[in-house]
């Protein structure tokens, strides 16, 4: 961090696995649980007060289901933001997630965001 630099990040290694005895699936990886999960983000603040970050998400590949027969990929996803107050206790703010608009799955042929954009106010007190 520098000033009006902020790297932030972090990591999870999540090596769950079916423990239950005598399950067909003892040993394997549990269902949509990734072993591996990443998160970066770069946040700078202007001098004009405007913040904006750009975030990377990562989540390694996971299986739909115990048995680890269906196996859901891999995905990376980024997304932008920027936020602006206009005063001590409003502010202005707008992001887009899945900025590739890249097709993942968290769950075999559930249906996931595409790209999205949101923006609006925020009041704090």
């Amino acid at each position: 961090m520098t000033g009006a630099f902020t790297l932030t990040g972090n990591y999870t290694y999540d090596a769950i696995v079916d423990r239950s005895p005598g399950a067909l699936d003892y040993g394997l990886q549990l269902a949509r649980r990734p072993r591996n999960t990443a998160n970066l983000t770069a946040s700078y603040l202007w001098p004009n007060r405007l913040r904006t970050e750009l975030a990377v998400r990562y989540a390694d590949r996971s299986f739909d289901q115990n048995g680890n027969v269906i196996p859901l990929q891999s995905y990376t996803l980024w997304d932008i933001r920027a936020s602006y107050p206009l005063n001590g206790h409003l502010e202005v703010y707008g992001r887009v997630e899945n900025l590739t608009d890249k097709h993942y799955e968290t769950a075999y042929q559930y249906g996931t965001l595409g790209r999205a954009a949101y923006g609006g106010l925020r009041y704090s007190f």
